[in-house]
């Protein structure tokens, strides 16, 4: 499903400039990127449903039914790699599928970070260095006392 005409923007339009997010930037995406990670999340879970019908009817189960397993979680595959190609013109990264786990790409201070949303959180409200992951995420309120970079020059 091609989102993009949900809101009437491209999904181009919203990555702004050089797919750097300020957080009022990701915070507008996030209308956008709230609806694909909806359908992602839903189709990611019927996609481990069906792998566990398959894989328990494998044994016992008609040859029909299980042809249509198998084509039902091929539509699912070819809905995520949908959704996956509309959050990457948007310049975001899905990082877990279940949880709807995004990172926006921001730097702050001369510093590469991830501002980070998961499925269910109303706004944007935590951020990572590049490196941490989601067992790094910190409130954006501590980004105001962020080191620069070394090297980066004082804001």
């Amino acid at each position: 499903m091609d989102h993009s005409t949900d809101t009437g923007l491209s999904a181009h339009a919203l990555a702004g400039d050089g797919r750097c997010f300020t957080l009022r930037r990701a915070n507008r995406a996030l209308v956008f990127v709230r609806r694909v990670v909806a359908d992602v999340v839903a189709d990611y879970s019927q996609l481990l449903e069906l792998q566990e019908i398959l894989e328990l009817e494998q044994q016992y189960g008609s040859i029909q039914y299980l042809n249509q397993v198998k084509a039902e979680m091929n539509a699912a595959v070819s809905r995520l790699h949908g959704y996956l190609e509309e959050l990457a013109a948007v310049g975001v990264e899905l990082r877990d599928f279940a949880r709807g786990l995004v990172d926006f790409p921001a730097r702050v201070r001369g510093r590469d970070i991830f501002f980070c949303w998961q499925f269910g959180e109303d706004t944007i409200s935590y951020w990572h260095d590049r490196d941490d992951g989601q067992a790094g995420r910190r409130p954006v309120s501590e980004l105001a006392s962020l080191q620069p970079a070394a090297g980066a020059e004082q804001a």
